[in-house]
C-alpha cells in the first residue's frame, strides 16, 4: 500500500476500457478520452512490481507538465492525512508519471 500527496492527483475515476496502442510497452494499458482530452493510462502494478493492477480498479489522473497521465491502481482506499509512523510507503505519482513519459519517448 502506498500513499501520495493529494495535490499531485487531479482526479480519480473508475478504470474502464482503453484503446490499446500496438507496440506499446506492457505497462501502457492504452489511451482513454477524459472529457475531450486523450490520456495515456499506465499500470503502476506492472511498472513497479510486475503484477498487473486490478482491471476493475481506479485511475489517478496526474498532471505532468502540459500532459496528463493516468495511473491505474487497484483502489484508492482513503483521502486523509497520514503520519510518517503509520508505515505506508510514499509514492511520488508525478515522478512515476514523468518516468513513464521518459521511458515511452526512449522506446519510440
Amino acid at each position: 500500500m502506498y500513499v501520495c500527496a493529494a495535490d499531485a492527483v487531479r482526479e480519480v475515476f473508475p478504470r474502464g476500457a482503453a484503446t490499446r496502442l500496438p507496440g506499446a510497452p506492457a505497462h501502457v494499458i492504452g489511451l482513454v478520452n477524459v472529457r475531450g482530452t486523450i490520456v495515456p493510462i499506465v499500470d503502476v502494478g506492472l511498472l513497479l512490481h510486475d503484477r498487473a493492477a486490478d482491471p476493475q480498479g481506479q485511475v489517478l489522473l496526474v498532471d505532468v507538465g502540459v500532459r496528463g497521465v493516468g495511473l491505474a491502481v487497484d483502489t484508492v482506499a482513503d483521502v486523509r492525512i497520514v503520519r510518517a509512523d503509520e508505515g505506508y510507503q510514499p509514492l511520488d505519482v508525478r515522478a512515476v508519471a514523468k518516468r513513464v513519459i521518459a521511458i515511452s519517448e526512449e522506446e519510440e
